[in-house]
């Protein structure tokens, strides 16, 4: 039987839907169908229960795709409740922030819209986005620090594979050939 992950998302530069495409690519190669759907658009009789697993992720530097992913999260994560979920957030580094400081932001950003939830993700990733400093307006470039960042995707492996092999593990523990796929 498929394996069908969701991965939805909440963006409003780009980068968490590019993001949630290069997860759903790694994913494909190994066999899965994936489905990628915007946050922002998502009825609110999505087919959860069509899917193997949940893969949910967004933006967290500016306040419309925060909202926007609470709104999600809140609305929807009973229909998920008893199976494998993952949660992934995109926040780019400002000027005169440093990589701690804004990680450590991100980590009480997750911490509270969790909490707040109560939803718990089996796993949770925080991903560097990019600031496209040269679509934004003349507000938005003085808030950024005009160096366009590249989004990290070394990790995305890290974080999309032990996902599958646990959907994969609960689908049909023992099956061997989750160790050859993965």
């Amino acid at each position: 039987m498929q394996t069908r992950i969701a991965v939805i998302f909440a963006t409003s530069d780009g980068q968490t839907h590019k993001i949630a495409g290069n997860i759903a690519a790694l994913l494909q190669e190994r066999g899965v169908d994936v489905d990628v759907v915007n946050g922002h658009v998502m009825q609110p009789d999505f087919p959860f229960d069509e899917y193997d697993g949940i893969i949910l992720g967004g933006s967290i530097h500016t306040g419309e795709d925060a909202a926007r992913l609470e709104e999600v999260i809140v609305n929807q994560c009973d229909a998920w409740e008893d199976m494998p979920t993952a949660f992934f957030a995109v926040s780019p580094t400002h000027s005169g922030v440093s990589a701690a400081e804004s990680e450590e932001d991100a980590d009480d950003y997750i911490e509270d819209v969790l909490h707040y939830s109560g939803w718990m993700p089996a796993f949770i990733g925080l991903f560097t986005g990019g600031l496209r400093y040269v679509q934004y307006g003349f507000v938005k470039r003085r808030m950024a620090d005009g160096e366009y960042r590249r989004m990290d995707t070394s990790s995305l492996e890290g974080f999309s594979y032990p996902f599958l092999r646990m959907i994969l593990e609960l689908k049909d523990p023992g099956e061997l050939s989750v160790n050859e796929l993965l």
